[in-house]
C-alpha cells in the first residue's frame, strides 16, 4: 500500500497511526537481535480517539489551550515526539500527570505525505478552500531525512504549514488525588488563575481544600506490611499557604506585574 492510500484510508476516528507500534526494517524483522530485544509482553494498545484535523502548528496551540482547561488552565505536559515510516508523532499529557498520574494523552500526527494529508483536511473542513485567506496546502511528499522531530520552541516555525492530525486518549482521572510533595497542584493552578488566593488564612486555605474534596490522606504500608492511613491536612495547608507565599513574594519582585497581589 502506497502511502497516500495509507493516509486516506485512515478515517477521522481511527487515529491508530503506525506510530503506535515500533517500526521494524523488513531487513531486520527476522534477525535474532530484533527478536531479543522486543521478546517479552507486548506494548498495551493506547485507545486513540480522533478530535480534529487542522492546519499549523497556531491551530493545534488552540487546540492546547482548549484541552488545558480541563486541567485548571495547567499546560499540558510534552512527553516525546518520534517518526516513523508514515508520519511523526508529538504526545503530550495532562498538566497534573507527573504529581497525581492522570492517564489523558493526546497525541499530534504529521504525515510525510502531506497532498493526501490535505485532502483529509478538506473533506473534514470542506469550506477551507473557500475562504478568502485560504493559501494553497503544502504539497511535498516528506520522509525521515526532510521532516523528523523538532523541540517544542520550533513546532511553531516548522509546522507551520503542515496538516496536523490531533487525538486523545483516556479521560481525565484523579485531579484531587493526594500529592505527596509541595502544595497540591489543584492549588497551584488556582493560584495562578485568582491572584486573591494568595492572601488566604489557613482556615481559608483548609475550607477550600474541603471544598473541592482534595484528598489529604497519606496511605503507607507499616514495618508489618499493613496498610496505615494518616490525615495530612495540616501538613498540606501548611504547603499550600508555603507555596502563595512564595508565589506573591516572587510575583511583587516581577518587573510588569502591579497591583492584584
Amino acid at each position: 500500500m502506497e502511502v497516500a492510500d495509507a493516509v486516506d484510508s485512515w478515517g477521522d476516528d481511527d487515529i491508530d497511526s503506525p506510530s503506535d507500534d515500533e517500526d521494524v526494517p523488513p531487513s531486520k524483522a527476522g534477525s535474532k537481535k530484533h527478536a531479543k530485544r522486543h521478546k517479552g509482553k507486548p506494548k498495551p494498545k493506547v485507545p486513540w480517539i480522533g478530535y480534529d484535523v487542522v492546519r499549523g502548528w497556531s491551530a493545534v496551540q488552540r487546540l492546547f489551550t482548549i484541552f488545558s482547561q480541563q486541567c485548571d488552565c495547567t499546560p499540558l505536559v510534552s512527553k516525546h515526539g518520534h517518526a516513523s515510516f508514515y508520519c511523526i508523532t508529538y504526545r503530550l499529557a495532562c498538566g497534573y500527570a507527573n504529581r497525581i498520574g492522570c492517564q489523558w494523552q493526546c497525541q499530534v500526527v504529521i504525515y510525510y505525505d502531506q497532498p493526501a494529508a490535505g485532502r483529509q483536511y478538506l473533506r473534514k473542513h470542506p469550506t477551507a478552500a473557500s475562504a478568502p485567506d485560504f493559501e494553497p496546502l503544502d504539497s511535498q511528499v516528506y520522509n525521515r531525512q526532510t521532516l523528523f522531530p523538532v523541540h517544542q520552541d520550533l513546532r511553531p516555525l516548522v509546522h507551520a504549514n503542515h496538516i496536523c492530525t490531533v487525538a486523545t486518549a483516556f479521560v481525565h482521572s484523579n485531579h484531587t488525588g493526594y500529592c505527596s510533595f509541595g502544595a497540591h497542584c489543584m492549588w497551584e493552578a488556582f493560584c495562578r488563575m485568582h491572584a486573591y488566593a494568595l492572601n488566604f488564612k489557613r482556615h481559608e486555605i483548609q475550607q477550600w481544600l474541603e471544598d473541592r474534596s482534595i484528598n489529604v490522606i497519606h496511605e503507607r504500608l507499616d514495618q508489618h506490611g499493613f496498610p496505615v492511613r494518616t490525615n495530612q491536612m495540616g501538613v498540606v495547608v501548611e504547603r499550600c499557604k508555603r507555596f502563595a507565599e512564595r508565589y506573591r513574594k516572587s510575583a511583587e519582585n516581577d518587573i510588569g506585574v502591579q497591583n492584584g497581589y
